[in-house]
């Protein structure tokens, strides 16, 4: 049977997993280099965390736990027992479970454990948000929410918000993190963040 639309082997895969070995590496060698860590990232706004030359690990880095079944059910169990049961996504269990258990955040080559500074996160899913808080007190570290608008009345108003809640954002980052925001570098950063979703939108 002939396929109604052909498919093919991805032809940047290769490229796809030198670059995630890439921000890997970067990231897990950012204390040692001098530069501080934000736990975010999920439709996160990069151009702010450039400004402060920091490095980014995601709020629910599951990726190197989903290749073991096993330890990812032992992990969903490990959130469950603490009461965070099936009325909580199946991502958001494993990675409070990845805390609960030693593993968030572990370097499997070192068996170093790598620790954010501060975490910032755009509250657009609620469970992630609430994991966000979890992570936070659990870890003893600030916990900074930027909430995205609905553009309900006037897009003006949202807009102002938006860019209040922005600068809020720089001032709590710059008191967490010991460090002024570098307005060239954010500049910069939201130019190619710009640019990275602009590609993005062509491709999908």
């Amino acid at each position: 049977m002939t396929a109604k639309y052909p498919t093919r082997p991805l032809e940047y895969f290769a490229k796809m997993k030198e670059l995630r070995r890439s921000i890997a590496r970067d990231t897990f060698t950012a204390k040692e280099r001098g530069k501080p860590v934000v736990m975010g990232g999920e439709v996160g706004f990069h151009a702010l965390y450039a400004a402060f030359d920091a490095e980014v690990i995601p709020a629910m880095p599951t990726g190197r736990e989903m290749r073991d079944l096993d330890w990812v059910i032992k992990l969903n169990q490990a959130a469950e027992v603490r009461g965070y049961g099936k009325d909580c996504c199946s991502t958001l269990r494993i990675a409070l479970g990845a805390h609960f258990l030693g593993t968030f955040g572990l370097d499997a080559k070192t068996g170093e454990h790598l620790y954010p500074d501060v975490i910032v996160n755009m509250i657009i899913c609620q469970g992630q948000i609430k994991s966000h808080q979890l992570h936070a007190e659990y870890l003893g570290i600030p916990n900074i929410s930027i909430e995205l608008p609905f553009y309900f009345q006037s897009q003006e108003i949202a807009k102002k918000y938006f860019i209040d809640q922005c600068h809020q954002a720089v001032e709590k980052l710059e008191k967490a993190l010991g460090r002024k925001c570098d307005d060239e570098k954010l500049v910069e950063g939201s130019k190619r963040e710009l640019r990275t979703r602009l590609t993005m939108a062509k491709i999908a």
